[in-house]
């Protein structure tokens, strides 16, 4: 199994192998961004609040106390990583969330990707062990 770009079409793909498309760019923030994204999702409980009905973001912000906006890119995110589906402004969890994400799901992984918080304080010093090896 591998991470990264995935091409959606001839023209990505065409894109993807030619030596114009700067792929670091997307290596070191693709990754990155959907990490935290999926993290952000279970820390504002949104997968645990669209358990039994679809909401919109402004709901969703509402509950959370959190800024619209905020929110609203957060399920853009979600949503584009097939977390959640959007239809009519509302959004709902995809077969993935569900049976993934739900904190009371018997196979979930939510406690693993809340303690990802510790882990990415733990990447943060990758550089300096590898300089000390401390």
């Amino acid at each position: 199994m591998r991470i990264g770009v995935i091409a959606e079409g001839l023209r990505d793909w065409i894109a993807l192998r030619s030596q114009r498309f700067p792929r670091p760019m997307f290596d070191v923030m693709g990754a990155m961004l959907l990490s935290r994204a999926v993290m952000a999702g279970v820390r504002f409980r949104v997968f645990d609040r669209l358990r039994d009905e679809s909401k919109t973001a402004a709901e969703l912000a509402a509950e959370a106390h959190c800024d619209p906006q905020g929110m609203e890119l957060l399920l853009n995110a979600l949503a584009a990583c097939r977390y959640l589906e959007q239809r009519d402004n509302r959004y709902r969890n995809t077969r993935l969330a569900r049976r993934w994400l739900l904190s009371d799901s018997d196979q979930t992984a939510a406690n693993f990707v809340r303690y990802n918080y510790d882990q990415w304080e733990w990447v943060n010093h990758l550089e300096e062990y590898i300089e000390s090896g401390k």
